[in-house]
């Protein structure tokens, strides 16, 4: 179904003027950009979908996976946490990494160690058989169709996925694209442009 209504939909942008291609293309951009703004959270800044908490989901159940936190250490093999349908992805992920840095000391007391930041970690979800990706950290659960008692999966992250590169070249009074960011976009846009029906001989970004 969902195969079927993407190509209906693109058959559909297909036929629109060029000047209304134009400005769902803008518009797709803007989107990917506000969801690669939020990998690191929200900062603060509450979407309008969570301006109110939504519903309460009671025990999602939370498999430790992570290496970090080995149950051999006392931490936990799996815990229940219950939150608000109307958290994003990212606030959740926080409380996960709370829970997870508890563990039973030698005398069967429960510390808390410092949490592990949420970029650290990855979420499998049992429903979907898949794991969340950083660009939904801003969405909310309810958006994910989070439901009740669902299964969720902690795992580390990957070094190579959670490494950050740097965009800019080193001078600050300049700033400017450096060389290796350069190519990798160079080469985004000769993967993916098109040609633009108005200018012939010239390339845009596609849909």
């Amino acid at each position: 179904m969902e195969a079927k209504g993407y190509e209906a939909r693109s058959t559909t942008i297909k036929k629109l003027p060029v000047e209304e291609k134009r400005i769902i293309r803008c518009l797709t951009y803007l989107k990917m950009l506000i969801k690669n703004s939020e990998k690191d959270g929200t900062h603060g800044l509450i979407p309008h979908s969570a301006l109110i908490q939504g519903s309460y989901l009671d025990d999602l159940v939370i498999t430790n996976s992570n290496s970090n936190f080995k149950t051999s250490d006392g931490y936990r093999a799996k815990f229940n946490i219950s939150t608000y349908s109307n958290i994003t992805v990212y606030q959740f992920k926080q409380q996960i990494c709370y829970e997870l840095a508890q563990r039973y000391d030698s005398k069967g007391v429960m510390v808390q160690d410092l949490p592990c930041h949420p970029m650290n970690i990855t979420l499998s979800r049992y429903s979907t058989s898949g794991s969340i990706k950083d660009i939904e950290n801003g969405s909310t659960l309810e958006e994910l169709k989070f439901y009740r008692k669902e299964g969720i999966t902690i795992t580390n992250k990957s070094l190579y996925s959670a490494s950050k590169v740097p965009l800019l070249n080193e001078n600050k009074e300049d700033p400017d694209l450096n060389d290796r960011a350069r190519f990798i976009f160079s080469q985004m846009f000769d993967t993916y442009s098109i040609d633009d029906p108005e200018r012939p001989g010239t390339q845009i970004m596609g849909l």
